[in-house]
């Protein structure tokens, strides 16, 4: 007998638990010793393209979709009513009763971590059964829809995370469901459609929150958008700019992913204003940046490092900053974040723009002395490296004008040559000699 079988059938049926099931119940046939095995794995990943091979057209043939949905029947018929922690389930096409029938049954056994994924022409509905769970305490859905007029029967008392992908959230439905939600401490939202011009977004309990908006008719911009979440400490927030941001309640708050969107007309008002005075009307948006004005780690996309600037003395404990710029109004901009935030000492650029050759010189200049001694720059890494002339001078002023410089990690980016790491080594060798500096080349 080899050295598995010998093993007590707790630790077997753990090791199968990390298992596709299908792999699992493969197990069966080695020999008696693991015949029924199976019927007490605690967690469940079924996914029907273990079965139905669509890279070779087999989802068309009845027969094998037959097949996959009678070897789950015969699964967690076998499991009983033994307990089951995980259940994650990946289909495409299947009998929509039968897929209730599934969802049921692990629901019956106490089951406190879902995953469903339905990819299907027309969005699932969830059993009503789902929404009431007193066991359930993680719950991912992709293309599964809550059932209308769900708020009112909808508790999960012990519910902790919340994962919903293209499952048609609407903002006011979510405004009526997290009350329901005592301990949620996880959600994550793509799309959250508005359909009213006013959203808010509150839980005592939220520590993490992703959240993609879009718009439901012609506009694209909200009147008002709330947080309050004064236990958050993870937001990632996706969305054009509001008008208005009455309630912002994020003061533990130390982890942000900001895109926010501004409209053609803000952002030509941004890039012909050379006072901040000037742009007040859409000012409303320092409120958000009041909110956070404790966070220590800030992303930024393109877009929202166009009037990031005007702003960033609010987030003034900033110590890490990743931003995309492909603009030459970055550029320009880098001179204010470096004076207004003091505390920081990471910079993460995704990817250096060809305008930052002789722009960035032109930044750099603007620093006077007296700045540049207080820099604490300690560490710089740049994505999506190329070697190019531009991003080589970049590279220099970097060198020149961060004297407390300790680490600069390079990601290489598509075409470039390793060849060029041998310049890079030179360039930097020629300020070693006045301090330190360690640089790492990365794929």
């Amino acid at each position: 007998m080899d050295h598995i079988s010998g093993l007590p059938d707790e630790i077997l049926c753990h090791i199968l638990s990390f298992c596709p099931t299908k792999r699992a119940a493969l197990t069966s046939v080695l020999s008696t010793r693991w015949r029924d095995l199976i019927a007490f794995v605690p967690n469940l990943y079924i996914d029907d393209s273990a079965f139905l091979h669509p890279e070779l057209r087999k989802r068309e043939r009845y027969e094998i979709l037959q097949s996959f949905m009678a070897f789950v029947d015969s699964v967690l018929a076998l499991q009983g009513d033994s307990p089951i922690g995980e259940f994650s389930l990946k289909c495409k096409t299947a009998s929509r009763d039968r897929v209730d029938g599934w969802i049921c049954n692990v629901l019956q056994r106490g089951v406190s971590d879902v995953e469903l994924l339905i990819e299907d022409d027309v969005d699932y509905l969830l059993p009503q059964e789902m929404l009431v769970s007193r066991t359930l305490t993680k719950l991912r859905l992709r293309n599964a829809r809550l059932p209308g007029g769900v708020e009112a029967a909808f508790f999960l008392p012990m519910l902790k995370t919340l994962v919903l992908k293209e499952a048609r959230v609407y903002s006011d439905k979510l405004e009526m469901l997290l009350p329901t939600l005592p301990v949620l401490e996880e959600l994550y939202i793509h799309p959250l459609t508005r359909r009213r011009s006013r959203c808010t977004v509150s839980s005592a309990s939220l520590k993490e929150l992703g959240i993609t908006v879009t718009a439901e008719g012609k506009s694209s911009i909200s009147k008002s958008f709330s947080f309050d979440t004064p236990n958050l400490l993870y937001l990632n927030y996706c969305d054009f700019m509001a008008e208005d941001y009455p309630k912002v309640n994020l003061s533990n708050v130390v982890e942000v992913v900001l895109n926010l969107i501004a409209s053609t007309s803000q952002i030509n008002q941004i890039r012909s204003s050379n006072n901040n005075n000037e742009v007040l009307w859409y000012g409303n948006v320092w409120k958000l940046m009041n909110g956070i004005r404790n966070v220590k780690k800030l992303a930024v996309s393109d877009s929202t490092f166009q009037w990031f600037p005007l702003c960033c003395e609010l987030v003034n404990n900033l110590e890490w900053l990743r931003f995309c710029c492909f603009n030459p109004y970055g550029c320009k901009a880098m001179p204010v974040i470096l004076r207004k935030c003091p505390h920081l000492d990471t910079l993460v650029f995704q990817g250096l723009s060809e305008y930052w050759k002789d722009k960035c010189r032109d930044a750099c200049d603007c620093i006077s002395r007296e700045d540049k001694s207080r820099l604490l720059m300690k560490k710089i890494q740049i994505k999506g490296f190329r070697g190019t002339n531009a991003e080589m001078g970049v590279l220099a002023h970097f060198l020149k004008y961060f004297p407390c410089l300790k680490e600069i990690q390079i990601y290489a980016g598509e075409n470039c040559t390793t060849d060029i790491f041998e310049h890079i080594v030179k360039l930097v060798n020629l300020y070693n000699e006045s301090y330190q500096l360690v640089v790492h080349f990365l794929k």
